[in-house]
C-alpha cells in the first residue's frame, strides 16, 4: 500500500524553509531600507533597527541637527517605534581655527562645526597648490553665523604668503606673514581693506614685503616721454623720497610715472645711491640710472664736460662706500643742433625757470646740486643762441635786511653765472645782477608767496 505520508512531508518541511528564508530576506531588506532612508541629511548619525523599530545614536553637531534628526526618523514612512540615544559635540568659547603656511605646507588647527564645513576648508586649502595640508582640525559647537565663509576666506588669503598665517576668534580675523611678491602683498593689502565675509571683522594685518635678491630699481628720463621710476623700494617713504628728487631735479613739466613696488633686501645705503643715481640721470639727455645689488650705472649723454665730470666725481664720492658707480657717459654739443632765434632761447629759458627752482642752501649762495641739471639745460640752452647775451638777475623775499637781501641777491646770481662759465659759456655774454627784495611777484605776507620771490631770471638782451 503507497504510504502517502512519506511523500509530503519532505515537502512541507521545504515550503516552511523557504518561507522562513523569504521572510528573513525581506526583513533584512526593510531594515537596511529604513536604516539608510531614514537617515538623509543627518550624517553624523547611525542608525540600527530591529524589525520596523529604529535606534538612534551618535554626536550631533547641535542641539537643532540633533531634534531634527529624531524628528525626521519618528516621522519616516514604515517606521513603528524610534527611539534615540544622542550626545552633543562639546562647545568651544572663544571658537578658534587658524591656517598657517610654511616650508611649503598648509595645517589646519582648531574647530569645526561639521564634517561638511571640515571637508570645504580642506579642500580650499588643497586648492592653493601647497605642498601637504595636514588636518588637525577638531569638530565642536560653538561656531559663529558665516564661519565657514570666514574661513574660507583666512585660507584664500594665505595664496598671497610665502608663510604666514591666518587666524579666526570668534568673528575676528587675523592676518600675517611675508607676502609671496610685492603684487601679492598689494592684492592681500586690498582684500583685507574690503569687506570681510561671513559677519567677519578684520582684528590685524601685519604683512612683510618680500625679500628681494637680487635688489633692482632704476630711473629713466628719456626725451619726449615722462620719467619713470621702477624696480623695488624698501618702504613708501623712500618712493616718497625718490618722487621729491626727480620733481627737485626735473621740475613740474613733466609728469612722473612710479612704478616701484615695495619689498625686503635692499643693500644697506639703498636709499643715498638712490638719491645719487636719480640726480645724476636727471642731468643727462636719454638718462638712465639702475641698481642691481650693490653696483649703480648711470648712461646717457651730458650736455658739458663739466656736467659729464660731475656726475662721474659724484659717484666716486657721494654712494655709500659698499656701492660701486659705473658711468657710461657720452657728451651732447651744442653745435650738433640748430641755433636758437633771441625770442626762441628766451621761451626755453622761461619755460625751464617757470616748472622749477634753482636751490641755494639757506642764506647762502651754495647751488645745491639737484639744481646741476637744470642749470646744465640753461647753459646749454644760451649755447645755442651765440649771438645774445643774457641776463641773470638774483630776487629774494622780504625776510632780513634790504642790504642783507640785496647782497644776497648778487651773491646768488653771480654763482649761477659761474656755474655757465663754467660749464663753457663764453663770460662776455653773460652780466649778473642782484635786486634784493625789489621786484616780488607773490605775496610776502605768505610763505608760498616768499617761495615765489626767492628766485633767478634769464633775460635775454639783443
Amino acid at each position: 500500500m503507497w504510504n502517502w505520508q512519506k511523500w509530503i512531508w519532505p515537502g512541507i518541511l521545504a515550503t516552511v524553509m523557504l518561507t522562513a528564508l523569504a521572510i528573513l530576506m525581506k526583513s533584512g531588506s526593510i531594515q537596511e531600507d529604513l536604516q539608510t532612508r531614514c537617515l538623509q541629511g543627518n550624517e553624523w548619525a547611525v542608525a540600527k533597527a530591529d524589525g520596523r523599530d529604529l535606534h538612534l545614536s551618535g554626536t550631533a553637531p547641535s542641539e537643532e541637527a540633533r531634534d531634527q534628526a529624531v524628528a525626521s526618523v519618528r516621522e519616516c514612512y514604515g517606521v513603528r517605534v524610534a527611539s534615540a540615544d544622542i550626545a552633543l559635540l562639546p562647545v568651544e568659547d572663544p571658537y578658534t581655527f587658524s591656517a598657517t603656511r610654511t616650508d611649503g605646507n598648509i595645517v589646519l588647527d582648531g574647530f569645526v562645526p561639521d564634517e561638511a564645513t571640515r571637508s570645504r576648508l580642506v579642500e580650499a586649502a588643497r586648492g592653493l597648490e601647497a605642498g601637504e595640508v595636514v588636518d588637525n582640525l577638531q569638530l565642536a559647537r560653538g561656531a559663529q553665523s558665516g564661519f565657514g565663509d570666514l574661513a574660507g576666506f583666512g585660507i584664500e588669503q594665505l595664496g598671497h604668503l610665502k608663510t604666514g598665517m591666518a587666524s579666526l576668534t570668534n568673528e575676528s580675523l587675523s592676518v600675517s606673514g611675508m607676502a609671496a611678491t610685492p603684487g601679492d602683498r598689494d592684492s592681500l593689502n586690498a582684500a583685507l581693506a574690503g569687506n570681510i565675509p561671513g559677519n567677519g571683522t578684520l582684528e590685524s594685518a601685519n604683512i612683510e614685503p618680500p625679500v628681494i635678491e637680487p635688489y633692482v630699481w632704476s630711473f629713466s628720463v628719456q626725451e619726449g616721454k615722462e620719467p619713470v621710476l621702477s624696480g623695488y623700494v624698501p618702504a613708501d617713504t623712500v618712493s616718497q623720497a625718490s618722487r621729491d628728487e626727480v620733481l627737485a631735479a626735473l621740475g613740474s613739466a613733466r609728469e612722473l610715472k612710479s612704478a616701484t613696488e615695495i619689498a625686503d633686501g635692499a643693500p644697506e645705503g639703498f636709499n643715498e645711491a638712490v638719491l645719487v643715481g636719480i640726480r645724476s640721470a636727471g642731468r643727462l639727455v636719454d638718462g638712465k640710472a639702475s641698481i642691481e645689488g650693490t653696483t649703480l650705472t648711470v648712461e646717457g649723454k651730458a650736455l658739458s664736460a663739466l656736467a659729464s665730470r660731475q656726475i662721474e666725481e659724484d659717484l666716486k664720492s657721494s654712494l655709500p662706500a659698499n656701492y660701486k658707480g659705473v658711468a657710461s657717459i657720452g657728451l651732447l654739443k651744442p653745435e650738433s643742433l640748430p641755433v636758437l632765434a633771441p625770442d626762441t632761447c628766451q621761451q626755453a629759458m622761461t619755460d625751464e625757470l617757470k616748472s622749477n627752482t634753482i636751490r641755494f642752501e639757506t642764506n647762502e649762495a651754495a647751488i645745491e646740486r639737484v639744481s646741476y641739471g637744470m642749470l646744465d639745460r640753461l647753459s646749454f640752452a644760451v649755447k645755442r643762441c651765440p649771438t645774445a647775451t643774457v641776463e641773470i638777475s638774483g630776487h629774494t623775499d622780504s625776510d632780513g635786511t634790504d642790504a642783507y637781501n640785496q647782497e644776497l641777491s648778487e651773491r646768488r646770481a653771480n654763482a649761477v653765472r659761474s656755474y655757465l662759465v663754467s660749464s663753457g659759456v663764453f663770460a662776455g655774454r653773460l652780466s649778473a645782477v642782484g635786486y634784493g627784495e625789489t621786484m616780488p611777484v607773490g605775496d610776502n605776507a605768505t610763505d608760498a608767496g616768499k617761495a615765489m620771490n626767492r628766485r633767478i631770471e634769464f633775460k635775454v638782451i639783443q
